[in-house]
C-alpha cells in the first residue's frame, strides 16, 4: 500500500508526458500527509488542532518512518518518560524531570533549556508543525529521492546554461500514477457522493482533503461543470484539521510570494 505522500507525488505526473509536475509548495502538502499517516496509523493524536499523543511506529516507508523517529526525538527529548503516550506542556514537564536534571549550574541550565524548547513543541498547531519543523525543509527532495530509490520515479538531471543544476522527475510506470489516480478518484466519490457501503474511512477522507489542500483536485477536474463538485471538496478540506492546516500554509506562502 502507498502512502499518502507517495500517492499524492505519483498523482502529480502528467497523463501524457509521465513528467511529475508538482503544484506551488507542494512541500506543505507532503508534510501535512506526513502528519495524517501518523495519525491514521495511531503514532500521533489529534486534539485541537495539536498533537497531544505519541507513539513510536515503524511502517516499512524510509521517509516517513525516518521522520517519525525524528519527531519522537524531538519531543520526548522534553517529556518526563513514564511510558506513556499523552504529552505534557513545558511547566509540568520541567517540574517531572527537575530531580533527573544534572548537578552544576550551567548543565541545569543547558538541560532545562533542552526541556523547555521540547515540551514547548507540545503547544504548536499543525500550522506550526507544517511552516516551521525543521525536518520538513527538505521534505521534497527525501521523498523524491527515496522513491526513485525504490523504482518508482525516475531523474533527469541536467545543468542550465551549464551552470545551474535542475532535475525533472517521472514515473517510471504510468501504471502507478493511474493507479494513485484512481485511487483518489474512488475516494473522492465515496467521500464527496456517498457511493460506498457505508460510511467513508478516515483515509479516504485524509485523501479528499489533502487533494483539495495540494490544488490537485482542480487540477483533475477542470472546466464549469465540476464547480459544484470543488466546492464540496473545499469544504471538506476545511472540515478535516490537517487539510485545512495544509491549506492555510499553502495561501499563507502564496500572499507572501505575491508581497514580495
Amino acid at each position: 500500500m502507498r502512502t499518502l505522500p507517495e500517492h499524492l507525488l505519483l498523482a502529480c505526473a502528467d497523463p501524457g508526458t509521465g513528467e511529475i509536475r508538482r503544484p506551488d509548495f507542494f512541500d506543505r502538502v507532503l508534510s501535512g500527509a506526513v502528519l495524517a499517516e501518523l495519525q491514521l496509523c495511531g503514532a500521533i493524536t489529534v486534539e485541537d488542532l495539536r498533537i497531544t499523543e505519541l507513539r513510536p511506529v515503524t511502517l516499512g516507508e524510509a521517509v516517513l518512518d525516518s521522520l517519525s523517529g525524528q519527531l519522537v526525538t524531538h519531543i520526548r527529548s522534553g517529556q518526563p518518560d513514564t511510558g506513556q503516550a499523552r504529552l505534557v506542556g513545558p511547566r509540568e514537564s520541567l517540574e517531572a524531570l527537575r530531580p533527573e536534571l544534572p548537578r552544576g549550574v550551567v548543565a541545569r541550565l543547558a538541560a532545562g533549556f533542552r526541556i523547555g524548547i521540547a515540551a514547548s513543541l507540545t503547544k504548536l498547531t499543525l500550522e506550526g508543525w507544517i511552516r516551521s519543523w525543521p525536518h520538513f525543509r527538505d521534505i521534497e527532495k527525501r521523498y523524491l529521492e527515496a522513491m526513485e530509490t525504490r523504482g518508482l520515479l525516475r531523474a533527469h538531471r541536467r545543468r542550465v546554461l551549464g551552470l545551474v543544476p535542475r532535475t525533472t522527475w517521472y514515473v517510471v510506470s504510468p501504471d502507478d500514477a493511474r493507479r494513485s489516480v484512481a485511487e483518489i478518484t474512488d475516494a473522492i466519490r465515496t467521500v464527496v457522493y456517498g457511493t460506498g457501503p457505508g460510511a467513508p474511512s478516515p483515509r479516504a477522507v485524509c485523501v479528499v482533503a489533502l487533494t483539495g489542500a495540494a490544488g490537485l483536485a482542480a487540477r483533475m477536474y477542470p472546466g464549469r461543470e465540476y464547480r459544484d463538485l470543488l466546492d464540496r471538496i473545499e469544504r471538506i478540506t476545511e472540515d478535516h484539521p490537517i487539510g485545512a492546516a495544509v491549506a492555510a500554509v499553502r495561501n499563507f506562502d502564496e500572499q507572501a510570494r505575491k508581497a514580495d
